[in-house]
């Protein structure tokens, strides 16, 4: 036989991967699944015992055991083994453990659960085995995580158990290491999240909520199918989004090249066919018809105009390889309401094929036949052979979260086509500069020949020298950039209406100086001809105007002047010393230059949208911009700036803000600009922060704050303007009209952030230089917004109550440039000057505000601002508690002023429960110093032994009465709850004392502890938390055991002496309660939950039991005044199955029987008197011995009590009876009858339920 030897760490933990089953006595029982720890090993076996049940021992074969590499964590009582997987592996291995014995019941039971978990428990399985493969990528392995999580928790709530709290990522919370509070939330919200779930199982589960992206932007995806419509040439498929009640296209192209032939056959290219219509606000979807659009012009030669006419077949002679000269022909309109999609009525998705009706447009230019279509004045079975086949979905989002949230559906280089104009929410990041250009229409006189002429126009982008710019027109989306634009040919039209818009991308640097050169030419049908056709006239228009704004948004009738070629020098500019549209001609004036001359016949009209974040078509706005060559007009210039749209102001933010801080510092010694520029200031401000279009420009205000303003000298003039409108605080309100004041205090965190970004930068710039006048200056306007917070002017509660809401926000950037302390004492200040019942809520959220801020991260800070905090959250408590601490007409005139302010100020961002009887100020109270605490049970924000004080002191007896008066269905009582456990929590044995030692007197005293020992009773006999949020009640009750073991020392040493009672009996009774409460009966959990609590806890029966003992035996002389009332209570803690703690204090009992046995007969004396006197004493313990054989009775037919417990009791007793001279006999009766007593109600409360009433009947008549 080999030798057996132990086995290392790394090899002592591992799985049965079968079932072991043997009814030899040396090996061990195993279920697969079961976790062994292995002690010893030889070739064959392993020795070691279930990590399930440890006491027993045995061998087992090393081939039905899969060895895992484990931690070993040695803390506990016990060794913890934690396998070397994932979390969250671990935990789904152990839930399964859990679950199975469960579900086994389920089974047993026939319940309609049984299915259900078992779907869970394989897809837990099959999840577990996907991890632990190693193949997923971390998104993927996130999103399982949740779901596994989320599966979990439902799993745990079907059947009843535990509720397991994570932080946001997913991960198991430790409390140890969490605040009480923030363990709470993690319940609360779990427990919401598992409601919400379960609600929602059978339901259309709700879309998320939107961000403002998502609501103001969106994209509309057309995939495109196929195009059924017989051609003889190629042709350009432009597809658009088109207002039908306006009359105009919202997008750009989008672009496709459709062969003669069609492109069924080429398979690859038709997944490629995608475009996303992008930058469509809210207002583009609620348009009152809008059309998807698709024009189709044929590219080819004009020898085959015949052929649209007269539908013969293609001439048999035509060779397209010796075509050089392509020309666009109008051939067709394809158009489909799309409205029902854009409003949000039809869902539709890219498997959904529509049918775009096809119209040709046999006389008519395009935009008559799409007229003529939407007025549905066609012929109806014209559109049903032809059409254009497409699939169209709209997506919400901008095209950055599109592309994340469905990338299944954005694949390869899909197509953009953006809108013809800004979105409704403008992104920082978005910098165009494109010109939309629409040919409109034109009129031109045939001349010399017979019949009309067939125009074409080409457009060039032209530098100053006159040569075309390459690359800088598009067709649209899908189409490569074009060096020249070349319009749609309509034969042998004298008036062409085009309707044909394209884009110009000019750079920026060359715009200011290019023009739009238009050559008209005529097409003949004969190709030798059209090869030697020169253009006949020309147009021109410049993008950038004299004024220095760009080409107006509008229609623009340019000028045509006819080209004589034998003059004309191509390459030249004399055109440009002529006026290019109609409105610069002078009366009756001709002009002319070499080789052109006014063409008073011929018209030619374009219409022009620029999108441009970097030109300005705004006179007012560049008339600031340029503010030092014309400082005469810098007045009328500030106040353009307040009417210009926000669009412009956004797009040139920086430039603005550089140029209002530029005349600030232009004047130096003199205010006269200052008032008006901070006016502009605020507007911007105002713009930026309150404008939702604009809300993500607020990071290039920061930005610009941060790295580009260099105005060093700015605190100054800015602290004086604020601090004049604070001063004149009434007087403004009173007069000013556009709520300047207002403005400013909304304002207030930009304002202060330029303060003090100015004065940062006069530092770096003049290190050496001591100037206490900036602090002085700054105290100044702060102890000016004090003072105008003590005003009781109804006039000025609006901007009274925007101070308490914006105030908070400038304490990061004032500290960088001011005395943390200096600004704790002047906010306190602010709190404790407002008038008592005014504005009392914005002042709570005001203070919530300061608590998580940067400076009640200071301790110093902490000192000055939290009695003033606990001051003001001990009055509205007490003020609830009485009901009102206002009279009924001045209570009117308060709700009054936040029914105003809460107009005016907006929704808070605190989600405030309107429980009936509770104000929203004593919830936010509750917010506040749940935060507080939260904060203080951090590591990092230094010493907070003040701080547990002043909360201590100020606010505890109010936390505990107002627990006490509230209903215990408020929504808020397990937050009061967790405040209160949360203090007693972080109170140390310093606190304690401290605390104690405040009350006056003993009465003081007393009346504290009976308080809170009831509380602490009702806590745990009828907990506020839910039975299975089991991490907050062991939390509680570790905190109660913490604080039972204080007072007990606090009821020694007061109500010993002068002997209370009472104390002692509430004591007693409240340490039973909390000892025999449900959720401490470990015996009644799982092995892997009971080992978890006694890991983290231990068994706080016993230590709690000690702590009794201890007490009883410190009664002394006084014990006999709980016999027999405390024998029922004490006999409750003693059949608690837990061994040590029956031996700690089955004692007690003996030492009740002395005490009743040595007692006085007479009621009058004490028990010292029967030392005096042997023959007063009783010598019996009969009130004893009643009691304890009513309690046991009712106990052990409650289910208490066992085997052990009646044994242990018996061998006990009966060693001390036995040693007791006076008692021995009595005693020794006593013990024996209580056994025999136990012996048959555990014997009658076993066969109760047994079917033969011959047993039962004789179980019964033992018992009599």
């Amino acid at each position: 036989m080999s030798e057996w030897r132990s086995v290392t760490d790394n090899r002592c933990y591992g799985i049965a991967i079968y079932n072991i089953i043997s009814n030899d006595d040396c090996k061990l029982n195993l279920t697969v699944g079961e976790t062994v720890h292995i002690l010893e090993e030889e070739e064959n076996w392993y020795y070691g015992y279930s990590t399930s049940d440890r006491r027993v021992q045995g061998i087992f074969p090393k081939s039905y055991i899969h060895i895992t590499e484990c931690t070993i964590d040695r803390s506990g009582p016990n060794l913890v083994f934690i396998p070397q997987q994932p979390l969250i592996v671990h935990e789904i291995t152990t839930i399964l453990r859990e679950w199975g014995a469960h579900w086994k019941d389920l089974y047993v039971m026939h319940s309609r659960e049984f299915e259900r978990m078992k779907n869970q428990i394989y897809d837990l399985i099959k999840h577990r085995s996907k991890i632990i493969s190693g193949t997923l990528p971390v998104d993927e392995l996130k999103r399982m995580t949740k779901q596994i999580t989320s599966e979990i928790d439902m799993g745990n709530k079907l059947l009843g158990l535990d509720m397991i709290v994570r932080d946001k990522d997913g991960n198991l919370i430790d409390p140890e290491k969490t605040s009480t509070i923030q363990l709470y939330y993690h319940h609360k919200n779990a427990a919401e999240r598992i409601r919400d779930k379960r609600n929602k199982v059978s339901e259309h589960r709700d879309s998320p909520a939107r961000t403002a992206l998502q609501q103001y932007s969106h994209i509309f995806v057309v995939a495109v199918k196929n195009f059924t419509c017989k051609m003889t040439e190629d042709a350009e498929l432009l597809m658009t989004l088109y207002d039908a009640k306006e009359n105009k296209a919202i997008t750009e192209n989008y672009v496709v090249r459709w062969s003669k032939d069609g492109l069924m056959s080429d398979l690859d290219q038709m997944y490629t066919l995608r475009v996303m219509f992008t930058d469509l606000g809210k207002r583009d979807l609620e348009r009152e018809k809008i059309y998807l659009v698709c024009y189709v012009i044929r590219v080819g030669s004009m020898e085959n105009k015949e052929i649209d006419h007269r539908r013969s077949s293609m001439s048999t002679n035509y060779n397209k390889k010796n075509c050089k000269l392509e020309v666009r022909k109008p051939f067709g309109v394809a158009a489909k309401d799309i409205t029902p999609i854009m409003s949000g009525k039809l869902e539709t998705d890219l498997e959904q094929e529509f049918v775009v009706p096809f119209y040709s447009c046999d006389k008519d230019n395009l935009d008559q036949t799409l007229r003529k279509f939407i007025n549905k004045d066609t012929n109806k079975n014209e559109g049903k052979n032809q059409a254009l086949f497409v699939s169209m979905k709209l997506l919400h989002g901008d095209l950055k979260q599109v592309r994340e949230e469905n990338p299944h559906l954005i694949l390869g280089n899909i197509s953009i086509a953006r809108k013809m104009g800004f979105p409704e929410v403008i992104l920082p990041g978005d910098v165009r500069n494109d010109l939309y250009l629409t040919l409109v229409c034109g009129e031109f006189n045939k001349g010399n020949k017979t019949s009309e002429k067939n125009v074409e126009v080409v457009v060039k982008v032209c530098n100053e020298k006159g040569v075309a710019i390459p690359g800088v027109i598009s067709l649209g989306g899908g189409a490569p950039p074009l060096n020249e634009y070349r319009s749609a040919m309509y034969y042998h039209e004298y008036k062409p209406h085009w309707c044909e818009t394209f884009k110009v991308a000019i750079p920026i640097e060359e715009f200011r100086s290019s023009h739009l050169k238009f050559t008209f030419k005529h097409r003949s049908t004969n190709e030798a001809k059209d090869k030697s056709e020169k253009p006949f006239a020309m147009s021109y228009v410049r993008l950038m105007q004299e004024n220095g704004t760009t080409l107006k948004d509008a229609k623009h009738n340019l000028i045509v002047y006819k080209i004589d070629h034998k003059k004309f020098d191509d390459s030249g500019l004399d055109y440009f010393k002529l006026p290019s549209t109609v409105d610069e001609i002078k009366d009756s004036s001709r002009p002319q230059t070499n080789g052109l001359s006014l063409s008073t016949k011929d018209s030619f009209t374009i219409s022009t949208n620029i999108c441009s974040t970097k030109l300005t078509q705004n006179i007012d706005l560049l008339g600031l911009l340029n503010w030092a060559s014309h400082k005469e007009t810098l007045r009328e210039s500030l106040v353009a700036l307040m009417k210009v749209d926000g669009e412009e102001v956004v797009k040139f933010l920086q430039d603005i803000l550089d140029a209002l801080f530029n005349i600030l510092m232009d004047n130096p010694e003199s205010d006269i600009y200052d008032e008006m520029v901070f006016d502009c200031l605020l507007h911007i401000i105002s713009l930026v922060s309150s404008d939702w279009k604009y809300q993500h420009f607020e990071p290039v205000l920061d930005l610009y704050i941060k790295e580009s303003f260099s105005a060093t000298l700015a605190y100054s003039k800015l602290i004086v303007v604020i601090k004049n409108l604070v001063d004149n605080a009434i007087s403004i309100v009173s007069i000013a009209k556009d709520n300047i004041l207002f403005k400013a205090m909304k304002a207030l965190q930009y304002i202060m952030r330029f303060v003090s970004r100015s004065r940062l930068l006069f530092r770096e710039l003049y290190p050496e230089m001591n100037d206490d006048s900036f602090e002085e200056s700054l105290k100044s306007l702060l102890h000016s917004i004090v003072t105008m917070m003590c005003q009781t002017s109804d006039t000025l509660l609006r901007e009274q109550g925007a101070c308490l809401k914006y105030l908070p926000s400038t304490i990061p950037d004032i500290l960088k440039v001011f005395n943390a302390k200096q600004l704790s004492i002047i906010l306190c200040d602010l709190l404790k000057n407002i008038p008592p019942n005014r504005l009392t809520k914005q002042k709570m959220m005001t203070i919530n505000e300061i608590v998580h801020s940067k400076l009640f991260l200071y301790p110093e800070c902490r000192q000055i601002l939290l009695p003033v905090f606990t001051k003001q959250i001990k009055v509205l408590f007490e003020t609830s508690e009485e009901g009102t601490g206002v009279g009924r007409q001045e209570g009117r005139r308060q709700f009054r002023s936040v029914a105003k302010l809460a107009r005016v100020l907006g929704e808070t961002q605190h989600c405030l429960n309107q429980h009936r009887g509770y104000s929203e100020e004593v919830e936010l109270c509750i917010k506040i110093l749940s935060d507080v605490l939260d904060l203080l049970f951090r590591k990092d924000v230094g010493s907070t032994v003040h701080d547990i004080t002043e909360i201590m002191l100020v606010d505890l007896r109010t936390v505990i009465q107002s627990h006490i008066n509230m209903d215990k269905e408020n929504p808020y009582s397990g937050n009061l709850v967790a405040i209160m456990i949360d203090i007693f929590r972080q109170m140390t044995d310093y606190h304690y004392d401290k605390y104690i030692g405040q009350f006056g007197t003993r009465t003081d005293i007393l009346d504290f502890l009976m308080e809170i020992l009831l509380v602490f009773k009702e806590l745990v006999n009828q907990s506020v938390f839910p039975s299975d949020w089991c991490d907050m009640i062991m939390l509680q009750n570790s905190v109660i055991l913490k604080s039972l073991r204080f007072f007990s020392h606090t009821i020694r040493d007061h109500f010993f002496a002068k002997f209370d009672n009472q104390a002692w009996s509430n004591f007693f009774h409240c340490a039973i309660a909390f000892m025999t409460q449900p959720a401490l009966q470990l015996e009644t959990f799982s092995h892997n939950k009971r080992m978890r609590i006694i890991k983290r806890y231990k068994d706080m029966r016993r230590e709690t039991g000690f702590e009794i003992r201890s007490m009883w035996f410190n009664l002394g002389q006084y014990k006999v005044q709980f016999v027999p009332s405390l024998v029922g209570s004490i006999l409750e803690m003693t059949l608690i199955p837990e061994v040590e703690l029956r031996k700690a204090t089955i004692p007690i009992f003996f030492d009740m029987m002395q005490c009743e046995f040595y007692s006085s007969r007479y009621e009058m004396e004490s028990y010292g008197d029967t030392k005096r006197d042997s023959s007063h004493i009783k010598a019996n313990f009969c009130d004893f011995e009643n009691e304890m054989i009513a309690k046991l009775d009712i106990l052990v037919e409650g289910g208490r009590g066992d085997e052990h417990f009646k044994n242990l009791f018996h061998d006990i007793m009966i060693d001390l009876c036995s040693q007791h001279t006076t008692m021995k006999d009595d005693g020794i009766k006593f013990v024996k009858m209580v056994s025999r007593l136990m012996e048959r109600l555990l014997e009658y409360r076993s066969i109760i339920t047994d079917e033969n009433k011959e047993n039962r009947m004789s179980c019964t008549v033992n018992l009599l």
